[in-house]
Protein backbone atom coordinates (compact mmCIF):
# COMPACT_ATOMS: atom_id res chain seq x y z
CA UNK A 1 0.00 0.00 0.00
CA UNK A 2 1.32 3.43 -0.94
CA UNK A 3 2.08 5.74 1.98
CA UNK A 4 -0.23 8.69 2.45
CA UNK A 5 1.03 12.26 2.36
CA UNK A 6 0.64 12.46 6.15
CA UNK A 7 2.66 9.26 6.66
CA UNK A 8 5.42 10.58 4.41
CA UNK A 9 5.46 13.85 6.34
CA UNK A 10 5.78 12.04 9.66
CA UNK A 11 8.53 9.79 8.31
CA UNK A 12 10.45 12.80 7.03
CA UNK A 13 10.13 14.49 10.43
CA UNK A 14 11.33 11.34 12.24
CA UNK A 15 14.37 11.12 9.97
CA UNK A 16 15.13 14.80 10.55
CA UNK A 17 14.96 14.33 14.33
CA UNK A 18 17.15 11.20 14.17
CA UNK A 19 19.72 13.07 12.08
CA UNK A 20 19.87 15.76 14.75
CA UNK A 21 20.07 13.10 17.47
CA UNK A 22 22.93 11.36 15.67
CA UNK A 23 24.91 14.59 15.58
CA UNK A 24 24.38 15.37 19.26
CA UNK A 25 24.79 11.82 20.59
CA UNK A 26 27.98 11.32 18.55
CA UNK A 27 29.55 14.34 20.22
CA UNK A 28 28.25 14.11 23.79
CA UNK A 29 27.33 10.46 24.27
CA UNK A 30 24.10 9.15 25.72
CA UNK A 31 24.04 10.15 29.40
CA UNK A 32 25.18 13.81 29.09
CA UNK A 33 22.75 14.54 26.25
CA UNK A 34 19.43 16.14 27.10
CA UNK A 35 16.46 16.16 24.75
CA UNK A 36 16.40 19.97 24.64
CA UNK A 37 19.76 19.88 22.83
CA UNK A 38 18.42 17.51 20.20
CA UNK A 39 15.27 19.59 19.79
CA UNK A 40 17.39 22.72 19.34
CA UNK A 41 19.58 20.95 16.76
CA UNK A 42 16.45 19.79 14.91
CA UNK A 43 14.86 23.24 15.12
CA UNK A 44 11.73 22.01 16.88
CA UNK A 45 10.13 22.31 20.31
CA UNK A 46 11.06 19.66 22.87
CA UNK A 47 7.42 18.60 23.11
CA UNK A 48 7.42 17.72 19.42
CA UNK A 49 9.98 14.99 20.10
CA UNK A 50 7.45 13.12 22.20
CA UNK A 51 5.08 12.94 19.25
CA UNK A 52 7.61 10.71 17.50
CA UNK A 53 9.65 9.05 20.28
CA UNK A 54 8.62 7.83 23.72
CA UNK A 55 11.75 9.03 25.54
CA UNK A 56 15.50 9.53 25.15
CA UNK A 57 16.22 5.80 25.16
CA UNK A 58 13.64 5.22 22.41
CA UNK A 59 15.18 8.01 20.32
CA UNK A 60 18.67 6.61 20.86
CA UNK A 61 17.61 3.11 19.88
CA UNK A 62 15.71 4.34 16.83
CA UNK A 63 18.67 6.44 15.67
CA UNK A 64 21.18 3.59 15.96
CA UNK A 65 18.91 1.09 14.23
CA UNK A 66 17.99 3.56 11.49
CA UNK A 67 21.65 3.89 10.48
CA UNK A 68 22.26 0.13 10.72
CA UNK A 69 19.16 -0.58 8.61
CA UNK A 70 20.32 1.95 6.02
CA UNK A 71 23.53 -0.05 5.64
CA UNK A 72 21.50 -3.25 5.41
CA UNK A 73 19.33 -1.78 2.65
CA UNK A 74 22.41 -0.57 0.77
CA UNK A 75 23.88 -4.08 0.82
CA UNK A 76 20.60 -5.66 -0.29
CA UNK A 77 20.22 -3.15 -3.10
CA UNK A 78 23.77 -3.54 -4.44
CA UNK A 79 24.32 -7.28 -3.96
CA UNK A 80 22.58 -10.53 -4.82
CA UNK A 81 22.76 -14.02 -3.35
CA UNK A 82 24.45 -15.75 -6.31
CA UNK A 83 27.10 -13.09 -6.92
CA UNK A 84 30.53 -14.74 -7.49
CA UNK A 85 32.08 -15.10 -4.00
CA UNK A 86 35.26 -13.07 -4.48
CA UNK A 87 33.28 -10.34 -6.20
CA UNK A 88 30.78 -10.46 -3.34
CA UNK A 89 33.49 -10.07 -0.68
CA UNK A 90 35.05 -7.16 -2.55
CA UNK A 91 31.66 -5.52 -3.02
CA UNK A 92 30.72 -6.00 0.63
CA UNK A 93 34.00 -4.48 1.82
CA UNK A 94 33.59 -1.47 -0.50
CA UNK A 95 29.96 -0.86 0.48
CA UNK A 96 30.65 -1.16 4.20
CA UNK A 97 33.76 1.02 4.28
CA UNK A 98 32.18 3.58 1.95
CA UNK A 99 29.02 3.73 4.07
CA UNK A 100 30.89 4.44 7.29
CA UNK A 101 33.27 6.86 5.60
CA UNK A 102 30.17 8.84 4.69
CA UNK A 103 28.68 8.41 8.18
CA UNK A 104 31.61 9.13 10.47
CA UNK A 105 29.31 10.62 13.12
CA UNK A 106 27.83 7.15 13.58
CA UNK A 107 31.32 5.70 14.12
CA UNK A 108 31.78 8.18 16.97
CA UNK A 109 28.39 7.22 18.36
CA UNK A 110 29.11 3.49 18.11
CA UNK A 111 32.52 3.86 19.80
CA UNK A 112 30.77 5.65 22.66
CA UNK A 113 28.19 2.84 22.83
CA UNK A 114 30.97 0.29 23.31
CA UNK A 115 33.04 2.49 25.64
CA UNK A 116 30.09 3.10 27.97
CA UNK A 117 28.76 -0.48 27.69
CA UNK A 118 25.39 0.85 26.55
CA UNK A 119 24.66 -2.29 24.55
CA UNK A 120 24.57 -4.37 27.73
CA UNK A 121 22.67 -1.74 29.69
CA UNK A 122 19.91 -1.39 27.10
CA UNK A 123 18.38 -4.78 26.37
CA UNK A 124 16.36 -3.56 23.39
CA UNK A 125 19.44 -2.04 21.73
CA UNK A 126 21.53 -5.12 22.51
CA UNK A 127 18.94 -7.47 20.99
CA UNK A 128 18.45 -5.26 17.93
CA UNK A 129 22.16 -5.02 17.16
CA UNK A 130 22.71 -8.70 17.91
CA UNK A 131 20.00 -9.65 15.41
CA UNK A 132 21.55 -7.47 12.68
CA UNK A 133 25.02 -8.81 13.48
CA UNK A 134 23.80 -12.40 13.14
CA UNK A 135 22.10 -11.65 9.83
CA UNK A 136 25.32 -10.15 8.46
CA UNK A 137 27.39 -13.05 9.83
CA UNK A 138 25.05 -15.56 8.16
CA UNK A 139 25.24 -13.65 4.87
CA UNK A 140 29.04 -13.61 4.99
CA UNK A 141 29.07 -17.31 5.89
CA UNK A 142 27.05 -18.15 2.77
CA UNK A 143 29.52 -16.19 0.64
CA UNK A 144 32.46 -18.08 2.18
CA UNK A 145 30.75 -21.45 1.73
CA UNK A 146 30.05 -20.54 -1.89
CA UNK A 147 33.71 -19.63 -2.35
CA UNK A 148 34.89 -22.91 -0.84
CA UNK A 149 32.50 -24.87 -3.05
CA UNK A 150 33.77 -23.01 -6.13
CA UNK A 151 37.39 -23.67 -5.15
CA UNK A 152 38.36 -20.00 -4.86
CA UNK A 153 38.67 -20.09 -1.06
CA UNK A 154 40.58 -22.59 1.08
CA UNK A 155 38.29 -25.52 1.89
CA UNK A 156 40.45 -26.58 4.85
CA UNK A 157 39.69 -23.42 6.81
CA UNK A 158 36.66 -23.34 9.09
CA UNK A 159 34.02 -21.03 7.68
CA UNK A 160 33.53 -19.29 11.03
CA UNK A 161 37.27 -18.51 11.22
CA UNK A 162 37.28 -17.05 7.71
CA UNK A 163 34.20 -14.95 8.48
CA UNK A 164 35.75 -13.74 11.75
CA UNK A 165 38.92 -12.74 9.89
CA UNK A 166 37.01 -10.90 7.16
CA UNK A 167 34.63 -9.27 9.61
CA UNK A 168 37.51 -8.33 11.91
CA UNK A 169 39.64 -6.58 9.31
CA UNK A 170 36.64 -4.62 8.01
CA UNK A 171 35.56 -3.64 11.54
CA UNK A 172 39.07 -2.55 12.50
CA UNK A 173 39.38 -0.47 9.34
CA UNK A 174 36.11 1.27 10.19
CA UNK A 175 37.09 1.78 13.84
CA UNK A 176 40.30 3.51 12.81
CA UNK A 177 38.24 6.20 11.07
CA UNK A 178 37.21 7.37 14.56
CA UNK A 179 40.80 8.37 15.27
CA UNK A 180 41.48 10.14 11.98
CA UNK A 181 41.85 13.90 12.10
CA UNK A 182 38.76 15.86 11.19
CA UNK A 183 38.54 16.68 7.50
CA UNK A 184 40.82 13.90 6.31
CA UNK A 185 39.44 12.38 3.12
CA UNK A 186 38.92 8.62 3.02
CA UNK A 187 39.23 6.64 -0.21
CA UNK A 188 36.79 3.78 0.51
CA UNK A 189 37.47 1.94 -2.74
CA UNK A 190 41.23 2.13 -2.28
CA UNK A 191 40.95 1.08 1.36
CA UNK A 192 38.67 -1.83 0.46
CA UNK A 193 41.10 -2.94 -2.26
CA UNK A 194 43.95 -2.96 0.27
CA UNK A 195 41.82 -4.86 2.79
CA UNK A 196 40.89 -7.52 0.22
CA UNK A 197 44.51 -7.88 -0.90
CA UNK A 198 45.59 -8.57 2.68
CA UNK A 199 42.62 -10.87 3.32
CA UNK A 200 43.16 -12.98 0.21
CA UNK A 201 46.94 -12.86 -0.16
CA UNK A 202 48.24 -12.32 3.38
CA UNK A 203 51.15 -10.10 4.38
CA UNK A 204 54.08 -12.43 3.72
CA UNK A 205 56.62 -11.49 1.06
CA UNK A 206 56.17 -13.34 -2.23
Amino acid sequence: MQATEEELRKHKKRVMIMSAALKVFSIKGYSPTVLEEIADEAGIAKGTLYLYFKDKEDLYYSTVMYVVENLEQTIKREMYEEMPPLEALKKLSVLTIRFFAQNRAFINMYILILHNNLVRNFKRLFEGLLKKEKELYDFESRIIEHGKADGVLNKKLATEDVVDSFHGIISQTISRMFFLEKGRVIDPDGKAKSVMNIFLNGVGAR
